[in-house]
C-alpha cells in the first residue's frame, strides 16, 4: 500500500495577486506549471499569481499524479529495495486519477468509512491588493441559501477559515467595539460625519451595526467626505494602524464608501507564525502579505464592498441581523500549542471548525517523528534541500495488522522539494531528516479533526 501521493494543485490568478516576481505562489507552483499545461489548464506566465489550491473541492479539484518528478526508493521489512524514476510529463493517454477518488478509496481500504469527501481546502495566498471585503455563511443559512439557488452560493456548507502568515501580513476581521468605533468617529469627523453617529442606537446589540452598514453601504453622497478625510491624513503623515489600513484602502480603490471599514472593523498586523481564525458570518478583507489558508471545503462567498465584484448587501445584513455573534479581537487570534521541539499544531477551538493545521520546522542537522493517526493530511513543503528526507511507515498498530494478514510493511523514502504537495494516507508515521549543513526543512500538514 501507497502511504503518500503527489498531488497536482491548480492555480488562481485573481487581479488581487503579486506580479510573478514577487509571488511565493508562482515560486512554489512553477515547477507545476508544465504539468498543469500538460492537463489543459491556461496559464498566464506574466501573472498574477494569486492563489493555489489542493483539495477536492468542485470548483477546483486537484488530481493525482500518475508520475513523479523525482526519485522514490521503496525499502521493504527485510531489506530488498527498488528505485523508480518517472517522467515529469502526464501520460496524455491516461486520466490522472482525482483526489477526492484517491480519499475515498483510502479511507475505505484502511478505515472502513465509505463514500468518504475530503471536507478541507488547503491555500497558499500571495496578495498585492486588498480583497474583498466578505463573508461566508454559517451551515444552516448555507444550505437553505443553495437550496434557493442564491447568488454565490454554490455549495450547501459553512466555510469556517484559518490563515498563517508567512510573511507580514495585515488583514481586517471582526467588527470593533461599539465604545470604540464612536471614538473613532469623534476622532474623525469625516468618518464620523458619513456615519452619522449620533444617530446609532445605542443598546448593545446587532441593531447598531445593522444601522451603521446601512449608512455605509447605501448612502451616496459619502464620496467627498472619504476624500478629504483621505487628502488630510495624507498631509499630516498617518502613523496609526487604521490610518494606514484606510489609506491603502483608498489608494487602490479611491473614494468608495468601503473603504471607510478600518475605521468599523479590527485592524490586524500578523507576523509569521500568527494565526488568524475567521468564523463564519464575519466580514472580513485580506490586505497584504503571503499565508496559508485553510478552510472548510467550500467557496461560498458573500462580497460586500471594495472590489468591482457583485455585492450582496441585503443577504450580509439579513444574516447579520439573525446571527450576530460578539467577539474580541483576541478571540480571532489562535495559539498553537507544541506538539515537539521542531513542530507547532494550529486548531482553533470553535464548534464550527472542522481543521486544524502543523507547522513543521527542522533545523539543519536535526530528525523530527511525527504520528499522523485517524485522518489524511494534506501537506505542502515550503523549504527544503537536496539532504532531506522524509520516511513513511505504517503506524504501529497497521504493522501489526499487516503482519498478521501475511502481508509486508513498506517504509517510502523520499526526497522534496520547495512546493511539493503531498497527500499523507491515514495512520502513518513521519520520519523526517534533515542532513544540511546550513539550511531548515518547513513543512505544513493540515487534516479534519
Amino acid at each position: 500500500m501507497d502511504l503518500i501521493y503527489r498531488l497536482l494543485p491548480t492555480i488562481n490568478q485573481y487581479a488581487w495577486g503579486k506580479s510573478r516576481e514577487e509571488s511565493l505562489v508562482y515560486k512554489l507552483f512553477e515547477k507545476n506549471l508544465k504539468l498543469l499545461s500538460g492537463s489543459g489548464k491556461v496559464v498566464n506566465s506574466d501573472g498574477p499569481f494569486s492563489e493555489f489550491w489542493f483539495g477536492a473541492h468542485q470548483s477546483s479539484p486537484s488530481s493525482v499524479l500518475p508520475y513523479d518528478i523525482t526519485e522514490i526508493t521503496l525499502i521493504s521489512e527485510d531489506g530488498s529495495h527498488k528505485n523508480v524514476e518517472y517522467s515529469a510529463s502526464f501520460d496524455r493517454s491516461r486520466e490522472p486519477m482525482s483526489l477526492s477518488k484517491l480519499i475515498s478509496r483510502l479511507y475505505h481500504n484502511i478505515l472502513g468509512i465509505k463514500d468518504k469527501e475530503l471536507k478541507i481546502l488547503f491555500k497558499v495566498l500571495s496578495i498585492q491588493k486588498p480583497l474583498s471585503l466578505q463573508m461566508h455563511p454559517d451551515r444552516e443559512s448555507a444550505l437553505q441559501l443553495f437550496n434557493d439557488k442564491h447568488h454565490g452560493i454554490v455549495d450547501s456548507s459553512s466555510k469556517p477559515e484559518m490563515c498563517l502568515p508567512l510573511t507580514m501580513f495585515r488583514a481586517l476581521c471582526g467588527f470593533r467595539d461599539e465604545s470604540e468605533i464612536l471614538d473613532l468617529a469623534r476622532k474623525y469627523p469625516e468618518f464620523g460625519e458619513c456615519i452619522d453617529f449620533p444617530s446609532l442606537p445605542s443598546d448593545k446589540s446587532s441593531s447598531f451595526y445593522v444601522s451603521l452598514l446601512r449608512k455605509l453601504f447605501f448612502r451616496s453622497d459619502l464620496s467627498d467626505l472619504v476624500s478629504r478625510l483621505a487628502q488630510r491624513l495624507k498631509d499630516l503623515g498617518s502613523n496609526e494602524l487604521v490610518e494606514e489600513f484606510f489609506l491603502i484602502l483608498y489608494d487602490n480603490y479611491g473614494s468608495i464608501s468601503s473603504v471607510l471599514f478600518p475605521f468599523v472593523l479590527n485592524c490586524f498586523e500578523l507576523h509569521p507564525g500568527e494565526a488568524l481564525f475567521v468564523p463564519p458570518n464575519t466580514l472580513h478583507s485580506y490586505i497584504s502579505g503571503d499565508c496559508i489558508e485553510i478552510m472548510k471545503n467550500s467557496d461560498n462567498v458573500i462580497r460586500c464592498g471594495l472590489t468591482p465584484k457583485f455585492k450582496d448587501l441585503d443577504l450580509c445584513l439579513a444574516l447579520l441581523e439573525k446571527k450576530f455573534k460578539r467577539a474580541r479581537p483576541e478571540d480571532y487570534r489562535v495559539n498553537p500549542s507544541r506538539l515537539t521541539a521542531f513542530s507547532l499544531r494550529y486548531s482553533p477551538e470553535d464548534p464550527c471548525c472542522n481543521f486544524l493545521l502543523l507547522s513543521v520546522t527542522v533545523g539543519p542537522g536535526q530528525k523530527e517523528k511525527l504520528t499522523l493517526p485517524n485522518n489524511a493530511y494534506l501537506c505542502i513543503v515550503l523549504e527544503s534541500n537536496p539532504k532531506v528526507s522524509l520516511k513513511l511507515s505504517m503506524s504501529p498498530s497497521d504493522k501489526e495488522d499487516a503482519t498478521k494478514n501475511g502481508s509486508h510493511s513498506i517504509y517510502h523514502v523520499l526526497r522534496v522539494v520547495s512546493g511539493d504537495c503531498l497527500l499523507i494516507v491515514p495512520n502513518t508515521e513521519l520520519h523526517i531528516h534533515n542532513d544540511h549543513e546550513a539550511h531548515q526543512l518547513t513543512m505544513y500538514l493540515s487534516s479534519e479533526k
